[in-house]
């Protein structure tokens, strides 16, 4: 009985010490299966956190090799480029999650947060409204609205669905 106990204590531990942070969880999970979208996804979530975004795209790129219709992983890359500056691949790829989930909001505010940037404002109003539609109290698309409104020289309109001006 103590044998058997001492051993299930050793393993214990090696398990846990998987557990310590997102990357080694993750990394492990990714040796133990073969193809895992979500741990993947998870593992370009904690990379990109400690600022390593080259390799968190890599990631989230392989999370959408395994799952092409996994939508977190085509909004995380967007993210992650955008992070890094570059904006047409960062709106490439939040288009992309946008058709596959046209009702999330947090990602029709990151799209409409870059088409402002780049002065596309008609289709950044477009996705701020999108935003609100899906998530009326949100403060951050609320404000991004008015700026652009204001930048178009247009009076403050509800929230809606009005299609962009492409």
């Amino acid at each position: 009985m103590a044998a058997t106990m001492s051993v299930l204590m050793v393993l214990a531990f090696r398990q846990t010490s998987y557990w310590r942070d997102g990357e080694t969880l993750w990394t492990h999970t990714i040796d133990c299966t073969a193809t895992n979208a979500l741990a993947e996804n998870n593992l370009g979530i904690a990379l990109g956190r400690q600022g390593q975004l080259d390799e968190a795209q890599r990631h989230f790129q392989r999370a959408i090799d395994v799952d092409p219709d996994y939508v977190k992983a085509y909004a995380n890359l967007g993210v992650a480029y955008a992070k890094q500056g570059q904006i047409d691949a960062a709106i490439r790829e939040l288009s992309h999650a946008l058709r596959l989930d046209p009702r999330d909001a947090v990602e029709h505010y990151n799209l409409a947060t870059l088409l402002a940037q780049q002065g596309h404002l008609d289709d950044a109003r477009f996705h701020f409204q999108q935003a609100l539609k899906y998530r009326p109290r949100y403060p951050e698309a609320q404000a991004g609205l008015e700026t652009t409104l204001l930048r178009l020289g247009r009076p403050a309109e509800p929230p809606g669905g009005e299609s962009p001006t492409q």
